[in-house]
C-alpha cells in the first residue's frame, strides 16, 4: 500500500465522533462500520485514526482554556464521572464565548487553581462547594442552585423561609 492512511478527513472524523462523543469501543466501531458502510477497518486503524486527530484537538483545547481564562466573568461546575472504575470528576469552565472541559481525579481546589494559572477573572459563579470559592475579586453563586435548594426545603416542610427565598429567587 501507499504510504499514509486510507481514510479521508470524513471517516477520521465520523470514527472520532463517534469514540469520543458516543464511547464507541474500538471493538464495537469495527462492527459498525462495517455493518453500516462496508467498511472493513481494524482497531489498529482506529486508533491511529484517533492518535492523528489528537494534536489538532489539544491545539484548540489549549486556544479555548486561554479564552476563558481572559474572560472577566467564569462560570465552572463539577460532577462525578467513572474513568477506568474509579471516581473522577467533570469539571466545566464557562466564559461568554467558550467553554473548557477537563476531567480531574479531584474535586478539590487544586483543580480550578491549576487551570487559571495566574489569571484572575472579575468574577466566579459556581455552586456553594468550597473548592469552588476564592478565585476572583467577587463571587456569584449559582441561582439555578439556590432555587433547587429552595425547592428542596420547601419538599421537606420548610412553608416559612423557603418559599418566599425561591420566589426572590
Amino acid at each position: 500500500m501507499m504510504p499514509g492512511s486510507p481514510f479521508g478527513p470524513g471517516i477520521v472524523a465520523l470514527v472520532t465522533y463517534l469514540h469520543a462523543c458516543q464511547m464507541v469501543s474500538y471493538a464495537r466501531m469495527t462492527e459498525m462500520l462495517e455493518g453500516l458502510f462496508g467498511l472493513k477497518i481494524s482497531e489498529g486503524a482506529i486508533a491511529n485514526m484517533l492518535a492523528r486527530a489528537e494534536t489538532p484537538f489539544a491545539a484548540r483545547a489549549t486556544e479555548i482554556a486561554q479564552a476563558v481564562r481572559q474572560s472577566p466573568v467564569i462560570a465552572s461546575d463539577e460532577t462525578s464521572a467513572r474513568v477506568c472504575g474509579k471516581t473522577h470528576w467533570q469539571w466545566t469552565f464557562v466564559a461568554s464565548s467558550a467553554v473548557y472541559h477537563t476531567i480531574a481525579p479531584t474535586r478539590g481546589k487544586a483543580v480550578p487553581t491549576a487551570f487559571l494559572g495566574d489569571a484572575k477573572p472579575k468574577v466566579w459563579l459556581s455552586d456553594r462547594l468550597a473548592a469552588q470559592g476564592r478565585h476572583a475579586e467577587a463571587h456569584q453563586y449559582c441561582l439555578a442552585h439556590l432555587i433547587r435548594d429552595a425547592q428542596y426545603a420547601i419538599d421537606a416542610g420548610d412553608s416559612v423561609f423557603a418559599p418566599t427565598f425561591k420566589a426572590f429567587l
